[in-house]
């Protein structure tokens, strides 16, 4: 690896670390973070695919109570439900409780937003904190 390498993997991976949390953390507790929200969505688990119960597409959010950037992603996730809620199904996964099915989506760092066709089919995830226009330009490329 060049020098040039070096320096710009140095400068970016701290940059990566402000808005994604990698692996570890606490064990899994109450899910304080979705204290008094609407029911999630319900979801099934096929061969290690994520399926829709009701056939919609879904977007889910895979967090972790501790992870802050997971809890600065939660209002814009619970604000584009409210506008997307009824086309798509809006699923939240704690990685510490359902650790078998992080694994299986490889989710490496969170928060990490999984866009699933209604066949089960990933189309897309987005890794780190985004703001609400860039998660909204993928639900509108991926899921309508």
């Amino acid at each position: 690896m060049s020098l040039r390498n070096l320096i710009l993997a140095g400068a970016v991976l701290p940059l990566i670390s402000l808005f994604s949390c990698g692996g570890g953390g606490k064990e899994a507790g109450s899910d304080s973070t979705n204290a008094g929200a609407a029911p999630a969505a319900q979801y099934e688990t096929t061969d290690g695919q994520l399926l829709s119960s009701d056939g919609k597409p879904m977007l889910v959010d895979f967090y972790a109570d501790w992870c802050n950037p997971c809890r600065e992603m939660k209002p814009v996730f619970d604000s584009l439900k409210n506008v997307y809620g009824s086309g798509i199904d809006f699923v939240s996964i704690n990685v510490d409780e359902k650790r078998n099915l992080a694994e299986q989506y490889r989710i490496e760092a969170i928060p990490c937003l999984v866009f699933i066709a209604p066949d089960g089919t990933e189309l897309h995830r987005l890794v780190g904190y985004q703001d609400g226009k860039s998660v909204e330009a993928s639900i509108t490329r991926y899921l309508q």
